[in-house]
């Protein structure tokens, strides 16, 4: 006989956690973790009010041109894609930008859902804990209190990733066509997620279909991504004369080889002299760098992001629209090939750095953000302002208002002023006209600082939170000792964002941010591991 004496707390609980696993796999349980995500969103909105993110201003100037079949700034359209500006431009443009909190909200509610639907595929319960889990993350919901285009793609992101699961458990063709249609989306949305065209390799596995049928499914994941971004590059054929999805894409490594390896040498093949020739004949003998004393040591020791802009624009202006591009390619392979390990080695540090940092969210009276505050008003020996940030040059670099027919030029009257030039008088006003409804979008951002106290508490929680290399080092343990069913599923999302990790890692200066898009799917991964059912468990039904 059982007495309540006999029932522990955990027997108390079973009934309740089969209720919520029952509640898991239905419309309203996914409605319920929506909810719960929006009010966790309005709680932190206290802390962290709604703030512009990286290349903002990029983004809203593309969306002030998405319609213009001559653009001013061909540079900024042609080397981003549509999705990000389209939604950063609607948050701050539609009734004056007071949809911006809701609307970035929406996007957490969704990544939060997407994420638990895409957990139920793997085994009852590691959607719901999932779930819970990303609710308690404060790096990861910080993303989405600022414009930028890490919360588009975190949204898209994980709806790929829902589809993904549920294709590699019960495939189909409709569902294969739609994975392929993220991977487009994903695309749209940043550029380098052209990569997962690899994934048109997973129906391959499908033990159980007919060759016929993965071919076919695989065909289709490979048109659903190819078709639509054909359609795009096409497109900007038709409007720009350029078929490309985004341009830009080759200069990445002499950008990483420059601001992150420093391995510029005079030495590294013929590309690197000439560019080092014209630096000295055409950047050093003009302001900033004239007065301030710059010499070719130091660029190429400095890693500046603000000199890398203005080797962009020096390198175009040399050799040209695509000369310019080819030409930086070519310095960076060459340095590539004359520092391998060095290359190497800093990619693999910037993915550890990635995994294994927390995310602080910046808050008001944390840092000063403008020049002089940066500087504190000290001079140098020569009277000048001292650079912020470090830096060798004041800032001020201007390299998205590069054209073809250079008919914007951006001229220092001073060593720490700059101005303008235009070919003519209608390019101007066009240019003015864009940066004031620029500067419109930009004024729809929320003015409350919110409490410095409570985000103050929030960044101590994100300390103390797991970060992206702990999840994986469970999720390694767990696959080796428990060796769980579905393992394909829950690899999956955790591959692609290990590709997303490392190609951002190969291309740009480590940053936080470049993996809180994807880092559910490193959670995702632990939890399958586990939480799964292991293989030699009896079957169960598949996931509805």
């Amino acid at each position: 006989m059982i007495t309540r004496a006999t029932v522990g707390p955990l027997d108390r609980l079973r009934p309740v956690w089969k209720w919520l696993i029952r509640l898991e796999g239905r419309p309203l349980g996914l409605l319920l973790v929506g909810i719960a995500a929006a009010v966790a969103y309005a709680l932190r909105s206290i802390a962290w009010p709604v703030a512009a993110g990286a290349d903002l201003d990029d983004y809203l100037r593309y969306y002030v041109e998405l319609t213009d079949s001559d653009p001013v700034l061909p540079a900024i359209i042609l080397s981003r894609t549509p999705l990000t500006p389209i939604v950063d431009g609607l948050l701050l443009d539609v009734a004056g930008g007071i949809l911006a909190a809701p609307g970035l909200a929406a996007l957490y509610a969704v990544s939060v859902v997407a994420w638990t639907a895409a957990g139920r595929w793997i085994a009852p319960g590691v959607g719901l804990v999932l779930g819970v889990v990303l609710l308690l993350y404060p790096g990861y919901a910080g993303m989405f209190h600022v414009v930028s285009s890490e919360p588009v793609y975190a949204a898209v992101f994980s709806l790929w990733a829902w589809m993904l699961a549920r294709t590699l458990v019960a495939p189909s063709l409709g569902r294969a066509a739609l994975v392929g249609v993220g991977v487009a989306a994903l695309t749209l949305t940043r550029p380098g997620s052209q990569l997962f065209v690899i994934f048109a390799l997973a129906p391959l596995l499908f033990r159980r279909r007919s060759l016929r049928s993965r071919m076919a499914m695989s065909g289709l994941v490979i048109a659903g991504a190819v078709l639509p971004l054909a359609g795009w590059a096409l497109l900007n054929d038709a409007r720009y004369g350029e078929i490309t999805v985004a341009r830009g894409g080759n200069t990445a490594l002499f950008h990483h080889a420059f601001v992150v390896d420093r391995i510029i040498e005079r030495g590294n093949g013929p590309a690197t002299r000439q560019l080092l020739d014209e630096i000295e004949r055409s950047l050093l003998t003009r302001e900033p760098y004239r007065s301030y004393g710059v010499s070719l040591d130091d660029v190429l020791s400095s890693g500046s992001l603000r000199i890398s802009e203005d080797l962009g624009v020096l390198a175009h202006k040399r050799w040209g629209w695509d000369g310019g591009a080819d030409k930086l390619q070519k310095v960076g392979s060459e340095a590539l090939k004359a520092h391998p390990g060095t290359y190497a080695k800093n990619v693999l540090r910037s993915i550890w750095l990635e995994l294994s940092e927390p995310y602080y969210r910046a808050y008001a009276g944390l840092t000063p953000s403008d020049e002089s505050a940066h500087v504190g008003g000290q001079v140098n020996a020569k009277g000048l302002p001292i650079p912020s940030e470090g830096e060798l040059i004041p800032g001020g670099q201007s390299g998205w208002i590069v054209r073809p027919d250079n008919a914007i030029r951006q001229v220092w009257t001073s060593p720490t002023e700059q101005t303008y030039v235009f070919a003519n008088t209608e390019i101007e006003q066009r240019f003015w006209a864009i940066e004031r409804e620029t500067d419109t979008l930009f004024a729809a951002l929320p003015d409350y600082d919110g409490s410095g106290t409570l985000a103050r508490r929030l960044n101590q929680l994100s300390r103390w939170f797991p970060r992206p290399v702990v999840w994986l080092i469970a999720a390694v343990l767990a696959l080796a000792i428990r060796r769980p069913r579905r393992i394909a599923v829950m690899l999956a999302s955790a591959l692609a964002a290990a590709i997303v990790v490392s190609a951002t890692a190969a291309a740009t200066p480590p940053d936080v941010r470049y993996v809180l898009p994807v880092a559910p799917a490193f959670i995702l991964l632990a939890l399958g591991a586990l939480l799964g059912e292991r293989r030699h468990a009896r079957d169960v039904s598949e996931a509805g």
